[in-house]
């Protein structure tokens, strides 16, 4: 799919970028990093560049680093950046923190109408596409997607933008044109909606403030060396003290 991508923007002469994000292994820790051997002839192409990156057990669906590679990126001359998340799940919703535009592929025999009502990233998605569209259920799949859609107007949950439900068949290239069309019509919402572009772009920089705020946190407690958590952890041991009051006793060394 991604390659198609690539292909349908080249042909209007964008240039593009990819960043791919690939799961770690939890047992050996490593990643098999398959976009490069899978898109090795779009890697050839000087107006395109592929970046891959595992996630190393970091959860929701992007990698640690993601954020300050797309960073770097966004600062490039790249008409298009593309980011693909490890996959699909209730919880893989980081790159809400990142992109303008989020496209949720799905694809036939993918659950009952309850299972694709209640999943989390279906929420934050602009574009719903039915990749496989030759599969006898894709039909399905697209009913019920539509029927979601249409629930979510009615209850007022959309405020700027109706998400389209689209066909895909990745390897003919079958509705590869009208997907990046409705990708295209989705920027163009936006850039003549700026109050509504701006309160997306503000929830992605509050957000993204707030996840590497998480991280120098994080960064600071694990620099507290063993002899020194042990003397606290006791406190809590010998209930003299408890988990929130050290850790409110620790955010306040950070002040």
């Amino acid at each position: 799919m991604i390659g198609q991508l690539i292909g349908a923007w080249r042909r209007r002469d964008l240039s593009v970028a990819v960043l791919a994000v690939d799961p770690s292994s939890p047992i050996s820790g490593g990643a098999l990093l398959g976009d490069r051997l899978r898109m090795a002839g779009e890697g050839l192409d000087d107006k395109v560049f592929i970046r891959s990156m595992a996630s190393r057990g970091h959860l929701g669906g992007l990698a640690k680093a993601a954020g300050d590679a797309l960073t770097v990126l966004d600062a490039m001359p790249w008409d298009r950046i593309l980011v693909e998340t490890v996959g699909v799940g209730q919880n893989e919703t980081d790159v809400m923190l990142h992109a303008q535009v989020i496209v949720l592929l799905q694809t036939p025999m993918g659950g009952d109408d309850i299972q694709a009502a209640k999943a989390g990233i279906n929420e934050i998605s602009d574009i719903f596409v039915v990749n496989k569209s030759d599969h006898p259920d894709a039909d399905r799949a697209v009913r019920q997607l539509r029927d979601m859609v249409e629930l979510s107007r009615r209850l007022g949950l959309f405020h700027d933008w109706q998400p389209p439900v689209l066909k895909t068949q990745a390897q003919s290239g079958d509705g590869i044109d009208a997907l990046v069309d409705g990708i295209e019509r989705c920027f163009l919402h936006f850039a003549g909606a700026p109050d509504a572009a701006d309160r997306r772009l503000r929830r992605r920089l509050q957000l993204r403030v707030g996840e590497i705020l998480r991280q120098l946190i994080d960064e600071r407690f694990r620099g507290i060396n063993g002899t020194s958590w042990d003397g606290l952890i006791d406190a809590v041991r010998n209930r003299a003290s408890d988990p929130y009051a050290l850790a409110q006793s620790l955010l306040a060394r950070l002040q």
